[in-house]
């Protein structure tokens, strides 16, 4: 594993303990709710990505570009079913945490891109 997708590693560890303990201890959509689940599937789909890859730079690559888009599909799911407006949801700052997970993830997607090639990392033979 190359210093850069270390790095990718780290950055989506770190994102999808702060996208865990925000939905659980603080929510995301007002005080927290059934409707963070949504979100929390991104953090499983980054965590079953990286696994199911076996921590291939290529691989979590996908997987961490997965986990980012699962984050701005969640919150266009919370704004089309007018969530959004709900007492104490504040649009900026659900607005403000889609930035923050999916721009993790998908700066975690960027350092794993950053690795070698297939060939060279010698990830195609087995």
């Amino acid at each position: 594993m190359t210093s850069s997708s270390r790095a990718g590693l780290v950055v989506a560890a770190t994102t999808t303990l702060l996208l865990i303990l925000g939905a659980g201890a603080l929510g995301i959509v007002g005080p927290g709710g059934p409707v963070d689940l949504l979100y929390v599937g991104a953090a499983v789909v980054a965590l079953v990505g990286a696994v199911s890859v076996r921590l291939r730079p290529r691989g979590m690559t996908y997987a961490f570009a997965a986990a980012a888009g699962t984050v701005l599909a969640a919150t266009a799911v919370v704004l089309a079913l007018g969530l959004h407006r709900s007492p104490g949801v504040s649009l900026g700052d659900l607005l403000g945490l889609t930035v923050l997970f999916a721009g993790g993830y998908a700066l975690a997607a960027w350092f794993c891109s950053r690795g070698p090639s297939l060939a060279a990392a010698g990830e195609g033979a087995h």
